[in-house]
């Protein structure tokens, strides 16, 4: 929970630029992973298997531990992947400064 603080003022930061957040909450009881969601007033939306590391999404992107960072860029490529929370900051600052590609 000590993440919430960093993740919430990325938020405001890059309110406006291009960031999309989704939270994934690696929990086995989704009420529960809402509920401290709202209360920590994490606004983006979360996503809950309720499978903990056994879900399609974990399993997917290679979760094994909580919190884990990835980074996409406007294309949806991954650019940083098991990011650390002190480089969070400045991946997803490059990944925004970088136009999208043309269609």
């Amino acid at each position: 929970m000590g993440e919430f603080p960093l993740l919430k003022g990325l938020k405001e930061q890059f309110s406006g630029k291009g960031l999309a957040m989704v939270g994934v909450a690696v929990d086995t009881a989704c009420d529960r992973a809402r509920e401290t969601a709202r209360k920590h007033g994490l606004t983006w939306p979360q996503v809950c298997e309720g499978k903990a590391l056994k879900g399609e999404v974990t399993r997917l992107f290679n979760v094994d531990a909580t919190p884990t960072y990835y980074v996409l860029d406007r294309e949806g490529v991954i650019i940083g992947k098991k990011v650390q929370a002190e480089e969070l900051q400045r991946i997803v600052a490059e990944a925004l400064a970088k136009p999208a590609a043309s269609r």
